[in-house]
């Protein structure tokens, strides 16, 4: 069996006398690029049965040419002369194999594609070689399609991906809807503080009492507690290892307890400068309030200040926040809340943080590998 050469049959109305000189070309051109043409102006002989050679060359081609025009459209339809006979065993064939067709390739050569394709043959894909000047491009295409060697393919499946590392921590770590898509729930921490008081850091989140503010570790939360000073603000910053915070994607879970004042509010501390004392604050109130707060020397700066109903008032919400190429990136409940063009600060600490009056309580402080 030849595998290297195509065995290809051409199957074609007598229009006139230059359309057959065109099939006659297109067929000598096919053979010069070593595919074996079946064409009956090659085959006709004296006394040889053309009934049974057109069956068997049909069956025994790798691909049947059909080369559609007005003229054809009508005997094919009408089942006419030879044309007729060939669309008969053609359309069975089809029809047995009409979702895995390789072997039927329809060309349009004249007229268009409602008066020159017969009915059957419209929900196929056809090759259009009705423009004279296209035919070496044309004749391209139909010689892959002859080899199944198309110009686009399929490339190899690859392996499933792990999911073992962050998004954030690819080089999609810089695309804009990768970070708004950050799925807190499936990520663990680098280092959490989940207040705990045989995990508690020395120092920072011990039992504290100052003139203004309260601070202890209870029942697995730290509570920041101040009774009379509305003007008073309390945070505590840390550095885990030395690293600088801000390159830490940070969570933490805020309560304020039976307080509905603007005035009291709490949330995350983060990029503190422990030499300027600069810094921003992400934090919420009972009023489903939320701010972003930049702390300099000249006072405090509100950047944002909104209502979202994405706080639940007087119960936990957990906050987060993400710095990256210049944005921040803030988080309530799991959920994108909004993206800020913000760098004025670059680099610092990371912590909690309440204002006013009220009773502040903090759960599972959080930090993730961006």
């Amino acid at each position: 069996m030849d595998t290297e050469h195509k065995k290809v049959f051409i199957s074609y109305s007598w229009d006139s006398e230059a359309h057959r000189n065109w099939i006659l070309q297109l067929a000598n051109k096919l053979i010069e690029n070593g595919v074996n043409v079946i064409l009956d102006q090659y085959e006709s002989t004296a006394g040889k049965n053309l009934t049974h050679s057109m069956e068997k060359n049909i069956k025994e081609s790798d691909k049947v040419l059909l080369i559609l025009t007005p003229n054809y459209k009508i005997k094919a339809e009408g089942r006419l002369g030879g044309v007729g006979f060939e669309y008969s065993l053609i359309n069975e064939e089809l029809y047995r194999n009409q979702i895995e067709n390789r072997k039927f390739i329809p060309i349009l050569r004249e007229g268009d594609p409602e008066n020159s394709i017969p009915g059957f043959l419209k929900s196929f894909i056809w090759l259009n070689m009705n423009d004279v000047k296209r035919f070496e491009a044309d004749f391209e295409i139909l010689l892959r399609e002859i080899y199944d060697e198309p110009i686009i393919t399929k490339p190899p499946l690859g392996k499933r991906p792990s999911f073992a590392t962050s998004i954030l921590n690819t080089k999609k770590a810089n695309n804009l809807a990768s970070i708004e898509d950050f799925a807190w729930w499936e990520k663990s921490p680098k280092f959490i503080e989940t207040f705990d008081f045989e995990n508690t850091i020395p120092k920072l989140f011990e039992t504290y009492s100052e003139d203004i503010w309260l601070g202890k570790t209870e029942n697995g939360v730290f509570k920041l507690i101040n009774n009379y000073n509305k003007t008073a603000v309390k945070f505590h910053h840390l550095n885990y290892n030395k690293n600088d915070m801000a390159n830490f994607a940070t969570t933490v879970e805020v309560q304020i307890m039976n307080d509905n004042s603007p005035d009291a509010s709490c949330g995350l501390q983060f990029c503190y400068d422990i030499h300027s004392r600069n810094y921003y604050s992400f934090v919420i109130n009972n009023n489903q309030q939320y701010k972003l707060w930049l702390k300099t020397e000249a006072g405090y700066k509100v950047i944002l200040s909104q209502r979202t109903n994405f706080i639940v008032p007087n119960v936990f919400n957990k906050l987060g926040f993400i710095k990256s190429n210049g944005f921040i990136y803030l988080f309530i409940n799991d959920k994108f809340l909004r993206r800020v063009q913000e760098n004025s600060i670059e680099n610092g600490d990371s912590g909690i943080i309440a204002f006013g009056v009220g009773e502040f309580v903090f759960d599972n402080l959080s930090f993730y590998i961006l």
